[in-house]
């Protein structure tokens, strides 16, 4: 074919493709300009309006009657807010929605409001714009009166598809109250969870999310806490309780920490995952894969284990026992003070194990590097390798049997430079009493070090 019938062809497509779209975008501003009109069975709904809603079954609302607030949207975004002197307990439906439905599609918002028993629940039914949704901006908002008493063991479920959810903050601008509740518990697929500085949770804290984040700035002082994020951002500030048990699961969530006075249990695939302290034991599923973790202190036990890992940890400081199991990655720890058991097939491993240790250290691995630095004791410590370096450094103050073999590297004692290739050494270093330090390495060499503080 010529190539100007191809360039013919080209331009006629164009402008076929330009002409539907000149079309439809007339029938769309044609069916906006004139609501009642419908093309193709095709109509525009916009839904603008703010209510007020306070009566329940014939009488006013009053926080105070209840134990157990349900609320159920779909799109809506749902703010839980909280004042006081001015403040009217009602919920306020702010409508702010705009699309295009098919004759026979439900095209306002409807709801039901009422009580069973000591539970509150509010349903939020949704405009169907079948067609094509141009825009939803709707808020769905309980305002309470904190001057009416908010029972001791008040608990709020919120379930939405694609709003987000807001616990806590001022109902005017003017007047900010703290709301406490015992148990809040918050399902959104697609939007996000935000626990506002004026919330405080009292017991159990559960929140659910696949593709939003969870921003937690309140003072969360539950027992149990459990964030679940496919994707999202998770951030927190304090955990206060030391009774805490804080359950994390994500894929591959970034997620950011303060202070953490209890117990953490990790589940993620990959990601990362940053605290500052954690006053108990740091957990990990055998589920995390690639996650990279940074954690200042660790008061307690560090246990991750995951044969076909390939995480990263890098932690300045841990308390309690280590046991560490991975394929590849890298593992670094500046302060042990508990005994240590790190085996990985291709990880490299850099320690530092305090002067006031005196637990074994073990280390095995395939094909990683090891660099130990012992500040003081060593108490029948132990650490192998197949193809890596091991690198061994010691205080002065360190007095140890060593027991060194290679069979294709070699080993160097760098203090008074000596250099042995594939052999097996055995020797006393320091003072009584002597501690064994087994150091093997079959295909790599082994370097050893002391130095004064």
């Amino acid at each position: 074919m010529p190539s100007g019938s191809k360039s013919g062809l080209k331009t006629f497509f164009f402008l076929l493709i330009a002409l539907i779209g000149t079309i439809v975008l007339g029938i769309g501003v044609y069916l906006m300009l004139f609501p009642n009109a419908n093309i193709f069975g095709i109509a525009y709904a916009s839904n603008v309006e703010r209510i007020a809603i306070s009566d329940v079954q014939n009488k006013n609302l009053n926080i105070s009657n209840y134990t157990r607030v349900e609320i159920i949207t779909q799109d809506a975004n749902v703010e839980i807010l909280c004042g006081s002197t001015y403040a009217e307990s009602n919920f306020i439906l702010d409508k702010n929605s705009f699309g295009f439905y098919k004759l026979g599609s439900k095209t306002d918002y409807t709801y039901t409001l009422y009580e069973i028993g000591t539970t509150l629940i509010f349903e939020l039914f949704e405009p169907e714009y079948s067609f094509l949704k141009l825009t939803n901006n709707t808020k769905l908002i309980f305002n309470i009166n904190s001057m009416e008493t908010i029972n001791a063991n008040m608990e709020f479920d919120i379930v939405t598809i694609n709003g987000g959810v807001k616990f806590g903050g001022a109902t005017k601008i003017a007047e900010s109250s703290l709301i406490t509740v015992n148990n809040l518990t918050v399902s959104s697929t697609n939007g996000s969870i935000k626990i506002n500085e004026k919330a405080s949770i009292k017991n159990n804290l559960d929140l659910t999310t696949i593709n939003g984040g969870i921003d937690i700035s309140g003072d969360v002082i539950s027992n149990n806490v459990n964030l679940n994020s496919v994707s999202g951002r998770i951030t927190a500030k304090d955990f206060t309780n030391y009774q805490l048990e804080l359950n994390i699961r994500s894929t591959n969530s970034p997620i950011t920490i303060g202070n953490i006075k209890g117990n953490v249990y990790l589940d993620t695939d990959s990601g990362y995952f940053s605290a500052s302290t954690i006053e108990g034991r740091l957990t990990g599923t055998s589920r995390i894969r690639t996650t990279y973790i940074n954690v200042d202190k660790v008061y307690k036990e560090v246990e991750i284990g995951n044969a076909d890992g390939f995480y990263v940890i890098n932690i300045n400081e841990i308390r309690g026992e280590v046991i560490l199991l991975t394929s590849g990655g890298n593992i670094k720890i500046d302060n042990l003070l508990g005994p240590t058991d790190i085996r990985t097939s291709n990880a490299n491993v850099d320690v530092t194990v305090a002067k006031s240790n005196s637990q074994q250290i073990k280390i095995i691995t395939q094909a990683g590097n090891v660099k130990v630095d012992f500040k003081n004791y060593l108490n029948n410590n132990m650490i192998t390798t197949k193809s890596g370096n091991i690198d061994i450094r010691c205080s002065l103050d360190c007095s140890f049997k060593l027991n060194a073999q290679t069979d294709k590297g070699y080993i160097y004692r760098v203090w008074d430079d000596i250099r042995t290739t594939g052999e097996y050494i055995t020797i006393n270093i320091g003072q009584m009493p002597f501690y064994n330090m087994e150091l093997i390495s079959e295909f790599g060499s082994i370097i050893i070090d002391r130095y004064s503080d």
